[in-house]
């Protein structure tokens, strides 16, 4: 679209292999021609960085990892015009893995983040510089809400528990301010029983866990200072909803 939204043009075939791009990331754009993005080839089970050059009039499209069954719920980060860094699941044994370039995509270096039960359901990332990197994700072993940190550009992580739910935390979003001292979730439990809303204010030391609205699924946020804007699909009434902080989620 060039008018805000009000149009779109045809779509255009990124990848038109047979069940391919099961799962993909938000799209990102670095100028007005380059957009990138990464998602899980679904039929061969490969995590796949895309881009395009000409403003998505053609994509070309590179492995990242291929052994295993890996690259579901993935996201990416943009950190600069050639650093990019990025979580995925590897399907098949159940890990949370970390992906960065430093060479705008055409070589890739891959982290296993945690591998302690099964973890990185609807990861999410956040890279607040070239050291400092965060990570949100489910637990499929303990019904966890997990941040993860990393202070050296994803070489090492540590793991805290935000919140241990009821049910599993699924679709998780992360976003930061503050240098990354302040950092926001948002996440829904598995029946979609709950749209809910962690806060850290020193950089995901303790937490603050609330709930924003019951039934919702499929959240996603993005957060300016201690503005914050969180959406979702309401299960009850089919709709899609959004609700706003000014102060960052108090």
């Amino acid at each position: 679209t060039t008018d805000a939204g009000a149009t779109f043009s045809t779509a255009t075939g990124v990848d038109l292999a047979a069940d391919v791009g099961a799962i993909i990331s938000p799209v990102k754009f670095l100028d007005a021609a380059s957009i990138i993005s990464t998602y899980y080839s679904y039929n061969i089970g490969d995590y796949v960085f895309v881009e395009s050059t000409n403003a998505g009039a053609s994509f070309s499209s590179s492995d990242i990892e291929t052994a295993g069954n890996v690259g579901g719920y993935n996201d990416l980060k943009v950190l600069d015009a050639s650093t990019y860094m990025g979580c995925y699941r590897d399907q098949g044994v159940g890990t949370l893995r970390f992906s960065k370039t430093t060479n705008s995509g055409s070589s890739w270096t891959t982290t296993l983040v945690d591998g302690v039960g099964l973890q990185g359901r609807q990861c999410s990332i956040d890279v607040v510089n070239a050291s400092t990197v965060y990570i949100s994700a489910g637990s499929d072993s303990t019904n966890d809400l997990y941040f993860y940190a990393s202070t050296d550009g994803g070489d090492t992580w540590s793991r805290t528990s935000v919140s241990l739910e009821a049910e599993r935390a699924r679709y998780t979003t992360i976003a930061s301010t503050n240098s990354g001292n302040t950092i926001y979730i948002s996440y829904h439990l598995n029946s979609g029983s709950a749209v809910k809303f962690a806060k850290s204010t020193n950089a995901g030391t303790s937490w603050t866990v609330s709930t924003i609205q019951a039934n919702g699924l499929y959240t996603s946020m993005t957060a300016f200072g201690s503005t914050v804007y969180v959406g979702w699909m309401n299960e009850t009434a089919s709709d899609i909803r959004m609700a706003k902080s000014i102060d960052g989620g108090d």
